[in-house]
């Protein structure tokens, strides 16, 4: 019996993640990791974001390392440039040399908002998918702070399930300045650490972070 499987390709790659702050890539190309992919974010002469894969095609060196010249994304090991539309278009080795369109890097969707800078890995066939929504952005009454990344040691599930909900930003507060013996706080330990990527905290008391900050990190025996 013959049967045929269609594969879908992960739906996390489809979607927009937050991988940096805006203010966090400036002049000089900077290096994130997004599901596995090593990424590199840069911004071409009218300072506009690119995100290409952080490997050049030609030696395998990450372009995180090298650097933006005349526009063009440079790597660091021979030189070779490349444009904003991820083709080679200098090598500076053979001088009046034209590389062919194999010559190229691939690129990834970036978008700027709230702060942040978002990647999408695959675009799906014929469908556009938008940015998450946060209707309190334009709130001029909040004060909006980015805070994370973290490096939490629990398994995937359990940071989900204890993220930024109402309940934990709740039970952390109350957390705060009580001893450690009287914290009613079990989370099951794993013996493998996930990062968990910047996140967007919006609300009244921003004034507070400093201790919200460390009511979590206490509740998460960091």
């Amino acid at each position: 019996m013959n049967t045929t499987v269609t594969v879908t390709p992960m739906m996390e790659k489809n979607q927009w993640h937050p991988v940096a702050l805006i203010s966090d890539v400036t002049n000089g190309p900077v290096g994130v990791r997004l599901l596995g992919q090593d990424v590199v974010l840069w911004r071409d002469a009218q300072g506009v974001a690119k995100a290409f894969v952080d490997r050049c095609p030609h030696r395998g060196a990450r372009f995180s390392l090298g650097r933006v010249n005349e526009g063009n994304l440079e790597c660091p090991y021979h030189g070779w440039q490349f444009s904003t539309t991820g083709q080679c278009v200098k090598v500076p080795a053979v001088p009046g040399f034209t590389p062919p369109p194999q010559h190229c890097v691939k690129s990834f969707g970036v978008q700027e908002a709230y702060g942040l800078i978002w990647v999408q890995l695959e675009k799906p066939e014929g469908v556009d998918v938008p940015l998450p929504v946060f209707e309190a952005e334009g709130d001029e009454r909040l004060r909006k702070v980015n805070c994370g990344p973290y490096d939490v040691q629990a398994s995937a599930p359990r940071i989900i399930e204890t993220s930024w909900t109402c309940r934990t930003l709740v039970l952390c507060t109350r957390l705060a300045g009580q001893p450690r013996h009287h914290r009613n706080v079990s989370l099951q330990r794993r013996n493998h650490a996930h990062r968990r990527e910047g996140h967007q905290l919006q609300g009244r008391a921003a004034d507070l972070q400093p201790a919200l900050d460390q009511a979590c990190r206490s509740a998460l025996h960091l």
